[in-house]
């Protein structure tokens, strides 16, 4: 969800104390280190304490326990676990342990679940853990959502292995650095320390060919790799979606996060506020109702942590300085609709023209027909089609007699969506029965969930059929 900044309010009030808590110096290194999902969905910077305010102690450390940058975790010792992954923890701790004892692994983990669950620190987490713990290994981490293309996952990866001292040094093109990296592997030695590759948002490697993740997974396969690889998704069936010629060379090793429940999620923010001597700040049923909201929804812990500190800011707007700060449920409805109306895709659905909005109307048809997490694009356009003689029906305007312009005009629409981030195509199949579909492009979300885009169409429609459409959703 779109990031909400703190620190509204007038000077020296409640709300300075979080725009003041919430400053720090930016570096480079900030945006390339952060995928643009997790920035989209409000990822926090850590806060700084601030004394002279009049409220700053209980409105600063609340905002410090509700900071997103380590999903879930009330502990700043990046090597404990998660709380309520603790099974998780133990696979990941597992594997990874014996990759590393044996000189590296055949197997891929694969690491799958929605997104805010957890899957990204816990792997974080256990590597922190191994290096205290194993041998020596190198550790590559790439986040596939970074980077400009499928191709450049090589140069990345040759980048840390030579900033690791493991490569010669210099500057490489994308196909050189593929066929460096290859040769890397090929002729790896016994004494050579393991090389521990962790692929995040891995599903951004998918091409109509697949490739590159043939290209990618086909390293543990060679004769002495001293590779272990693990690679997160938020597709629990990506190796079910692969073209035969990679899933029949590879083995995998699951590792599944599902979303947090409500009493989870409820465990996770009592914990956080605890931790910072701040769970008097919130009202037991406030939480109660943030956990019950987040969890029947997406189960994204993130999403909690950042409705709890939007809630915290508007309290601390309608609250005076001499009252007792206490978050109620009302906060907690102001800022869950105060986080949708400022989503940036919702503001995008707001502006596009009636047509884009009835595409989006025919892939909500079919995401909740289907109940899949992404849909064919054949599938949506032809019932775009549909929907659009309907509503030249309903209007008494002219039907478009070629049904080529239309197939054109859906292209371009969807085109145009995945330019404003509302839509995602991939190129990995989904219907194994039928192989004409197995090329894709599959549409998916990109920057808001499912129910969000049900009520943004509400909020943005004005037109009295799709209305009607939406309502009977």
């Amino acid at each position: 969800q779109a990031a909400i900044p703190l620190g509204a309010g007038s000077h020296g009030g409640p709300g300075a104390v979080l725009m003041a808590a919430s400053k720090r110096k930016w570096s480079p290194g900030d945006v390339a280190s952060t995928s643009l999902s997790r920035r989209i969905r409000g990822k926090t910077p850590q806060l700084k304490a601030t004394s002279h305010l009049s409220r700053p102690l209980e409105v600063t450390l609340a905002a410090r326990a509700l900071a997103t940058g380590d999903a879930g975790s009330p502990s700043q010792d990046e090597s404990t676990t998660l709380p309520c992954r603790e099974e998780q923890h133990s696979q990941l701790l597992s594997h990874l342990s014996s990759a590393i004892r044996k000189k590296g692994s055949k197997k891929v983990l694969y690491v799958s679940g929605m997104p805010g669950t957890g899957k990204t620190a816990s792997v974080l987490r256990v590597v922190s853990c191994l290096r205290k713990t194993s041998r020596k290994f190198v550790f590559v981490h790439v986040n596939a959502m970074c980077l400009g293309k499928p191709m450049a996952v090589y140069g990345e990866i040759w980048r840390q292995l030579r900033g690791a001292g493991v490569t010669a040094k210099g500057r490489i093109s994308c196909l050189a650095a593929a066929r460096e990296v290859e040769h890397f592997f090929l002729h790896r030695q016994e004494r050579d320390p393991v090389v521990l590759l962790l692929i995040d948002e891995v599903d951004c490697l998918a091409t109509r060919s697949q490739a590159i993740l043939y290209r990618i997974f086909s390293l543990i396969t060679l004769p002495q790799p001293q590779l272990a690889m693990v690679t997160i998704s938020n597709n629990i069936d990506l190796p079910e979606r692969l073209l035969p010629k990679v899933c029949t060379r590879l083995g995998f090793d699951r590792v599944d996060f599902r979303s947090y429940t409500r009493d989870q999620i409820h465990d996770i923010l009592r914990r956080r506020l605890e931790s910072h001597q701040a769970l008097d700040v919130f009202k037991n049923d406030a939480l109660k109702y943030c956990a019950a909201r987040v969890a029947g929804h997406s189960g994204d812990v993130r999403k909690a942590l950042q409705l709890c500190r939007r809630a915290l800011e508007l309290c601390c707007e309608r609250t005076s300085s001499n009252t007792k700060l206490q978050v109620g449920v009302d906060s907690l409805r102001a800022a869950d609709e105060d986080l949708l109306q400022g989503n940036p895709g919702v503001f995008a659905i707001r502006h596009i023209s009636i047509k884009a909005r009835l595409f989006l109307l025919s892939f909500l048809l079919e995401m909740r027909e289907r109940q899949a997490e992404q849909v064919h694009a054949t599938h949506v356009t032809q019932r775009f089609l549909k929907l659009s003689m309907a509503l030249a029906l309903a209007q008494q305007a002219v039907i478009a007699s070629n049904p080529l312009n239309q197939q054109d005009e859906a292209r371009e629409l969807m085109e145009r969506l995945e330019a404003c981030t509302l839509l995602k195509r991939h190129y990995v199949s989904t219907d194994e029965d039928c192989l004409k579909l197995r090329q894709g492009p599959f549409l998916s979300l990109a920057s808001l969930e499912l129910d969000d885009l049900s009520v943004a169409l509400h909020i943005s429609e004005t037109e009295p059929f799709l209305l009607e459409l939406l309502a009977n959703q």
